[in-house]
């Protein structure tokens, strides 16, 4: 298959791959609620007419399609008291083809990749469930935020993947299952003992998809995602004040082969209001990505200075970016069937200076 793919696709004189992609939309809304002592019933109701079509440049063909479809929504809100708070949400959502799904031949998409699509326009149904508790508000000293989402696709697209050591082909084929779990949590103190706000925030991730395929051998693929991090955050009245963070980020993907990984984010803000016309900024950020058997770690360094000519009129600002001069950074990202490097460069150590005037 690789060589015949490759032999297959020889370009011959006068080759094209432009296309036009027509996209046209229309849809009506419907919603209402009704509301009951301490909580409200809504529900909505979106209908779409959905119409594509497609003129390939190569061969001439003109083609198009219309798409019908109707996505209900139901939801039921509760006050259980002025601090609490509830919502629950069903939505019965569609999602349309895209273009690269659309596409019947194979396109490069990098990193020694070619994709193809089904080559019909479609649409996927899939069920969204919708939890929120809210606990507090923002002008509380304390606050807490919940929320749960299920999605759920059936017949959605799954991957046949072809791989060598040299490209990899992906082509995209009906008949395939998935599902997503997602919770966050956020949460805000205000210790006014040390006139501090503490925030936290937690988010996991899971996904699952079926009938997916390499080399002709099928496999389930599963990935889960954790990110827990904090800021804690300075309120003083005096001239210096502080923000200090971080947070992790844990992946984990099962499939033909089961990998995982860790990245850690820390940085420290500083703030000091010299005088009543200069404001010194000093941002410091590391970053310990995982990936290899040697941990990347890298340091940045920013200084910004805010000086106020006239009150309320004119400003000029100072920025020294990348103080330490660092040059590029490797970033590491789990996929279904390995994983991938990305090399960013990184422009070198740089001043800017800005005049600003407000009317």
């Amino acid at each position: 298959m690789p060589d015949q793919f490759f032999s297959s696709n020889i370009l011959e004189e006068g080759y094209t791959n432009k296309k036009d992609l027509g996209y046209e939309n229309i849809y009506m809304g419907l919603k209402g609620r009704h509301n009951f002592g301490s909580g409200s019933i809504f529900g909505a109701v979106n209908i779409n007419r959905l119409a594509y079509t497609t003129k390939d440049y190569l061969d001439g063909n003109n083609d198009g399609t219309i798409l019908k479809y109707i996505e209900p929504k139901l939801g039921l809100e509760l006050e259980i008291n002025k601090k609490n708070k509830m919502q629950m949400t069903y939505l019965y959502n569609a999602t349309a083809t895209s273009f690269f799904e659309l596409s019947s031949e194979y396109l490069f998409m990098g990193n020694q990749t070619f994709s193809r699509g089904v080559g019909t326009f479609g649409v996927f149904r899939g069920h969204n469930y919708l939890f929120n508790y809210t606990i507090g508000d923002w002008i509380d000293h304390f606050f807490v935020n919940a929320t749960v989402l299920y999605n759920q696709k059936w017949e959605s697209l799954s991957a046949n993947n072809i791989i060598t050591p040299k490209y990899r082909l992906l082509r995209n084929q009906q008949g395939g299952f998935e599902d997503l779990l997602h919770f966050s949590l956020s949460t805000d103190l205000y210790l006014k003992a040390l006139r501090n706000n503490v925030k936290g925030k937690l988010s996991y991730s899971s996904t699952r998809s079926k009938s997916n395929e390499i080399n002709g051998e099928s496999y389930s693929f599963y990935s889960h995602f954790l990110k827990p991090g904090f800021e804690l955050r300075s309120v003083f009245d005096g001239m210096f004040n502080y923000i200090v963070g971080g947070s992790w980020k844990y992946y984990r993907h099962s499939s033909v082969v089961q990998q995982s990984n860790i990245d850690l984010t820390q940085f420290l803000d500083l703030y000091f209001d010299i005088s009543e016309t200069i404001e010194l900024q000093l941002l410091a950020e590391r970053y310990r990505l995982g990936g290899r058997e040697k941990e990347n770690n890298y340091y940045f360094l920013d200084s910004i200075v805010h000086y106020e000519l006239s009150e309320n009129k004119w400003k000029i600002k100072f920025e020294m970016r990348n103080l330490l001069n660092n040059h590029q950074f490797e970033q590491y990202e789990l996929t279904d069937v390995g994983r991938e490097s990305t090399f960013h460069k990184i422009v070198s150590r740089y001043f800017l200076a800005g005049v600003y005037y407000k009317f």
